[in-house]
């Protein structure tokens, strides 16, 4: 977290694409625990690349998942049923690009 010209912290955001939930939709335009993700191209140092963030800070109501039980767990307290055989790694989602 930085602190800005006006002595405020600015909260970092969480960065959707290292997070399992990203991975795993079931729903265009929402990720695998239903919040959605909104996505920008970032350029810098003669790269692009892809970075997403929760809308709002509606995903800080729960821990990020690291695993796939994990995943399944925190999403069946969302509600949303997932099969852990259903579900990919980010390492085997990014495998997939």
């Amino acid at each position: 977290m930085g602190r800005g010209e006006n002595g405020i912290v600015a909260k970092r955001r969480r960065n959707c694409t290292k997070c399992i939930a990203y991975c795993n939709h079931k729903e265009i335009g929402k990720c695998g625990l239903g919040f959605i993700p909104v996505e920008d191209l970032e350029i810098g140092s003669g790269m692009m690349r892809v970075v997403a963030h929760p809308e709002g800070d509606a995903c800080e109501i729960v821990k990020l998942p690291k695993t796939k039980e994990e995943f399944v767990e925190t999403a069946a307290g969302l509600g949303i049923k997932w099969d852990i055989g259903d579900v990919l790694s980010v390492k085997e989602f990014g495998n997939c690009l």
